[in-house]
C-alpha cells in the first residue's frame, strides 16, 4: 500500500511585529511632555528661586546683625552664600542637561561597562526596552507555530503554557524598564520644582529630597539596563533557536497482517488473536501504529500521552538495540508481554470472550456490556475469526508506511530560560525596593546653613 502523509497544521506568527510599539509611543509622549513642561516652568522657577534667596539673605543678615559676635563675619557669610547661590542657580538653569542627562548617561554607561556592551546599545535599552520583548517573541515563535501538535491536546496545552510564561516574563521585565524610564522623566520635572526650595534654608530639605530622587531613579535605570543586557546576552548564549526541533520520520504501519504474524509468533491461538484484534479495531481502525486522536492518544492501543505512551517509548529506548515505537510488532509485543506481564494465559481462546478478557485486563475503559464501544469489540472479534480462517487479513509484513513531522520541545532549555527570567525579575524587584528605601531614609543632605 502507498505511504500515508500526516499533515501538521502550523499557525502563523509574525516575529517582526512591534509588540511594544504602543507602549513605546506612550513613553516617548510622556518624556516629551516632561521636557516641554520643564522648559515652560524654567523661568517661573528661577523667579521663585530669587524670591527665596532674597528672603534667605534678609533673614540671615538680620540674624547676624542682632548677634554682635557674628556681625564681624558678615562679609565672609555673604561671600559663601553668593557662591552657593550661584552654584544652585547654575544647576536650576541647566537642570535637564547638567543634572538629569548627565546622571542618566553616567549610570547607563556604568551598566554598559559592567555588561561589556557599547554605550549606544545601553542607551537603546533605556529608550527602547522592547528589544527584549522582540527577543521573547522570537523564542516563542516556534512554539506558536507548532502548538497544533500531532502529539495531541495535552502536549499542545503544555506548549501553550510555555509560550504564555516565556512571553509574559519578557513582557514584565520590559514593563519594569519602561516604568523606570518614565519614572526618570517624572522625577526630573518634579525634582526640578522641589530643587527650587534650595534657595531658603528653612525648606532646603525638600531640595535634598529632589536630589535623592534623581540618584535613586538613575541607579534604578542602571540596574534595569544591566539586567536587560544580561538577559539578552544569556538568551543568545543559550541558543534558544533550538527550543523546538522538528523531525520528519517514516514509521511502519504494517496493518492487520503484521499484528497477526506477531501474535502468532508469540504463541497466541487464533481465538485470542481475533479477540485482541477486535479491540485494536475499536481503538485504532486502520491498524496504524502512529494513529493519534484529538486528545493525543497514540498507537494500536491508543496509549495516553501523559503516562502509558511515554513509558512505552522509554521501554523501546532501553532495549538493545533500541526499538522503533511506531511499529505494530513492537507495540503488540509490549502490550501482550511487557506492560502488565504476559497476558496470554489470562485470555480465553473463544474470540468474543477473548475480546472481553482483553478489554477487562488491558484496555480498562469505562465501557461495559450494552455500550456501543464494548459490543463493537465483540463483533469485531467474530469478524476477525472468520477473516483469519479465510486468510484475508490486510497488509503485508512490510506494509504501508507513515511519514510524520514530530515537534520536540527541549524542556531542559525551557526550564533554564524560565529560571533565568524569574531570577532577573526577582533581583530587579528587590534592588528597586532597596533603592527606594535607601534614598528615602537619609541619602543626600544640604548643610544646615
Amino acid at each position: 500500500m502507498s505511504g500515508i502523509e500526516v499533515a501538521v497544521t502550523k499557525l502563523q506568527f509574525d516575529v517582526a511585529y512591534k509588540f511594544g510599539e504602543p507602549l513605546q509611543e506612550f513613553s516617548e509622549t510622556i518624556s516629551k511632555a516632561c521636557i516641554s513642561g520643564l522648559d515652560k516652568l524654567k523661568d517661573v522657577m528661577v523667579y521663585l528661586f530669587f524670591i527665596l534667596i532674597t528672603i534667605d539673605l534678609i533673614y540671615g543678615v538680620s540674624m547676624l546683625m542682632i548677634d554682635s559676635e557674628q556681625g564681624n563675619s558678615l562679609f565672609k557669610w555673604l561671600l559663601s552664600k553668593t557662591l552657593m547661590y550661584l552654584i544652585l542657580l547654575y544647576i536650576i538653569s541647566n537642570w535637564a542637561g547638567t543634572v538629569a542627562n548627565f546622571m542618566r548617561d553616567f549610570y547607563v554607561g556604568a551598566a554598559a561597562t559592567a555588561t561589556g556592551s557599547s554605550i549606544t546599545d545601553a542607551q537603546n535599552a533605556v529608550a527602547n526596552p522592547f528589544d527584549l520583548l522582540q527577543k521573547g517573541a522570537s523564542i516563542v515563535a516556534p512554539i506558536v507555530q507548532n502548538i497544533v501538535n500531532p502529539a495531541g491536546i495535552i502536549l499542545s496545552g503544555v506548549m501553550f503554557l510555555a509560550m504564555v510564561v516565556l512571553f509574559g516574563l519578557c513582557a514584565i521585565i520590559c514593563f519594569q524598564i519602561l516604568m523606570a524610564y518614565i519614572e526618570f522623566y517624572m522625577v526630573m520635572i518634579f525634582g526640578f520644582v522641589l530643587f527650587v526650595t534650595s534657595g531658603s534654608k528653612h525648606v532646603r530639605q525638600f531640595a535634598a529630597r529632589a536630589f535623592n530622587a534623581m540618584f535613586m531613579v538613575c541607579a534604578k535605570l542602571m540596574f534595569m539596563v544591566f539586567f536587560s543586557m544580561m538577559v539578552q546576552n544569556v538568551m543568545t548564549n543559550l541558543q534558544t533557536d533550538n527550543l523546538i526541533k522538528q523531525h520528519t520520520i517514516t514509521v511502519a504501519a504494517g496493518g492487520e497482517k503484521e499484528v497477526f504474524d506477531t501474535l502468532k509468533g508469540m504463541g497466541a491461538s487464533d481465538g485470542q488473536i481475533a479477540g485482541i484484534m477486535g479491540n485494536i479495531k475499536q481503538e485504532d481502525g486502520p491498524f496504524n501504529p502512529a494513529e493519534q486522536n484529538e486528545l493525543g492518544y497514540t498507537g494500536l492501543f491508543q496509549w495516553d500521552p501523559v503516562d502509558r505512551w511515554p513509558r512505552f517509548v522509554e521501554w523501546c529506548e532501553k532495549q538493545s538495540p533500541p526499538l522503533n515505537p511506531y511499529s505494530n510488532a513492537v507495540q503488540v509485543r509490549y502490550a501482550v508481554t511487557e506492560e502488565y506481564g504476559n497476558l496470554l494465559p489470562e485470555i480465553s481462546s473463544d474470540p468474543q470472550q477473548a475480546a472481553a478478557d482483553w478489554h477487562r485486563i488491558f484496555e480498562r475503559s469505562l465501557e461495559g456490556p450494552g455500550d456501543e464501544g464494548y459490543d463493537n469489540r465483540l463483533k469485531n472479534a467474530l469478524g476477525y475469526q472468520m477473516r483469519i480462517h479465510d486468510g484475508i487479513l490486510e497488509g503485508a509484513t512490510n506494509g504501508m508506511t507513515t511519514r510524520m513531522t514530530v515537534s520536540v520541545m527541549d524542556f531542559a532549555l525551557l526550564c533554564k530560560i524560565i529560571v533565568i527570567l524569574l531570577a532577573f525579575m526577582f533581583i530587579a524587584d528587590r534592588i528597586s525596593s532597596s533603592l527606594i528605601k535607601g534614598f528615602a531614609n537619609g541619602g543626600f543632605k544640604f548643610g544646615n546653613d
